[in-house]
């Protein structure tokens, strides 16, 4: 129970089959009666399918909103390597079914090393198969059509695993973004149309597209350039000390590289002021990245006035993009030379931050009938709502201004997760029903998507709930005889109950246990899995 839970959904069927080059027809895309013919991805689709690598679910359906498993992104990733290379796909399936595609993507250098069992089985992130689909394509085929330099993508940082090779894909028009600023959503899963809309542009290059990024005049963390940054920079920051939300020091940052600093005590007494120079380096960021660290040196002071160059080191602050506060974006520095600094020295504060309120509020729509991960900015439990920004694993956010309100459900209890809702670095995973309402919300740190239950923890951890201790009291016996199967984002025991007749065992119930300890069952004429006990709640 010490476990992971990632941030994936349910897939359960083959997403892609391979349409052999030379003989069968490929399903036209206005065939799939699923699909809207004013539908965005139409004249991709048509393509894709065209192409022989992207059929149907062989029912009629091409079912764009599902997700793309690991195992199924290998496949598609190496018959693009081997038609782009080769010119046709002579790849077939194995045993396993997708040993074939595994071993060529290695041996090509699609995947430095096999997939997991897991990550197989397991929906794939937009940055893991972006990364598989440039690694497929031909180093020499490469073709760049847009300038985009290195750190214009807001939510791909210098830490976003693949990012070179993302950077790739939209240079050459493969990929462009969510939105107007490009935003990638890298660990977000990836649905069926938009990876044939990849496809098609990989195998068409009259489908790629020529773009710029646009830039909101008005968004002060659009930060396109070092002058963007030095501007946002300008104006005056608050400083305020531990366990205290009232500033008792403020910085002014001057457009000429000065700045003043005010100090004053509890009681909001001048201390003392400063003047001293500020300039940018880079730290973390690449060459060719803005800065992204601030460098605050003082002036010696006689009588109030400055003297000399400034030499006495104020402190060194790391250039974190926002964070909210009030339901407005606000920009941070963050002290990173181990508390020496002026306001380590005046405030007995080992970890400084630097505040400016930018009075721009959050942008975008909220999650409906998803799962995904997310960081808690704001919590109201009078009115069950709270603020929630999209987070990558590490915590690093997703995309900008996604910090939004979230209405908690009518069964959902936000005061349960008091005490933990607003730890700084906490990730959560989060679900919401099709209103948008959050229904779950799970520590994400507390589990390990690597490791999965034993039969044995599994049925331990069934044996222990209440209805089905009642079963197993009244004769009812356990039968494991499935596979692990993905359910909310992790790997599940499917466990069933009945009764052992010796050559014939008559199943009651079927369960589900997954290793962050919720307790699944099934429901046969509703196809779907519900929730009837979660050990967090009962520790």
């Amino acid at each position: 129970m010490r476990k992971r839970i990632s941030c994936l959904l349910l897939t359960t069927v083959m997403l892609f089959s391979l349409v052999p080059a030379l003989g069968g027809t490929a399903l036209a895309a206005g065939g799939f009666y699923d699909v809207d013919q004013n539908a965005w991805y139409l004249k991709y689709l048509d393509t894709a399918v065209d192409s022989g690598l992207i059929n149907g679910r062989g029912d009629g359906r091409f079912a764009p909103n599902d997700d793309i498993t690991g195992s199924e992104a290998v496949k598609l990733a190496a018959c693009i390597g081997q038609l782009l290379t080769e010119g046709s796909v002579s790849l077939t399936n194995g045993s396993p079914w997708y040993a074939s595609y595994m071993e060529y993507a290695v041996e090509e250098g699609i995947l430095d090393a096999p997939l997991g069992q897991y990550a197989l089985s397991a929906p794939i992130t937009r940055a893991e198969l972006m990364n598989m689909l440039c690694r497929a394509i031909p180093r020499g085929q490469r073709t760049q059509i847009n300038s985009i330099p290195d750190g214009a993508i807001p939510d791909l940082y210098p830490s976003t695993p693949y990012r070179d090779n993302i950077y790739t894909l939209y240079r050459m028009g493969i990929v462009t973004g969510s939105d107007k600023r490009g935003s990638c959503l890298p660990q977000r899963q990836i649905s069926r149309a938009e990876v044939a809309t990849l496809v098609a542009r990989i195998v068409d290059k009259d489908l790629r597209v020529a773009f710029q990024l646009e830039v909101s005049e008005d968004d002060p963390l659009n930060f396109t350039g070092e002058a963007a940054l030095r501007a946002a920079l300008e104006g005056e920051w608050g400083y305020c000390p531990p366990a205290s939300d009232t500033p008792a020091a403020w910085i002014f940052f001057g457009n000429n590289g000065t700045f003043t600093i005010r100090l004053t005590d509890l009681k909001h007494n001048a201390i003392e002021e400063y003047m001293g120079a500020w300039k940018l380096e880079r730290r973390y960021a690449g060459a060719n990245e803005i800065p992204d660290a601030l460098i605050l040196t003082l002036y010696e002071m006689v009588e109030g006035e400055p003297v000399g160059e400034p030499t006495i080191m104020a402190g060194d602050f790391l250039i974190r993009r926002k964070t909210l506060c009030d339901e407005r974006i606000v920009l941070e520095l963050i002290q990173m030379n181990n508390g020496d600094s002026l306001f380590s020295s005046y405030y007995d504060d080992t970890a400084p931050v630097l505040r400016k309120y930018t009075g721009w509020t959050p942008r975008g729509e909220t999650r409906k009938n998803e799962s995904f991960c997310a960081a808690a900015w704001k919590v109201d439990y009078a009115l069950k709502t709270v603020w929630l920004d999209d987070a990558a694993e590490n915590g690093d956010n997703i995309g900008r201004y996604e910090a939004l309100p979230y209405q908690a459900a009518p069964q959902m209890d936000l005061t349960s997760r008091a005490p933990q809702m607003l730890t700084d670095g906490s990730v959560w995973l989060v679900r919401t029903d099709e209103l948008g309402r959050v229904t779950e919300m799970l520590l994400y740190s507390y589990y390990d998507p690597d490791e999965q239950l034993t039969e044995e923890e599994a049925a331990e951890l069934l044996g222990g709930v209440p209805e089905v201790q009642q079963q197993l009291e009244q004769g009812m016996s356990i039968l494991f005889d499935q596979r692990p199967e993905v359910i909310g984002g992790e790997p599940c025991v499917i466990i069933s109950l009945g009764t052992d007749h010796g050559e014939q065992f008559v199943r009651e119930k079927t369960y589900a246990v997954a290793p962050s300890g919720i307790v699944y069952v099934y429901d046969l004429l509703a196809d779907e899995w519900s929730i009837i006990w979660k050990w967090q709640d009962h520790m």
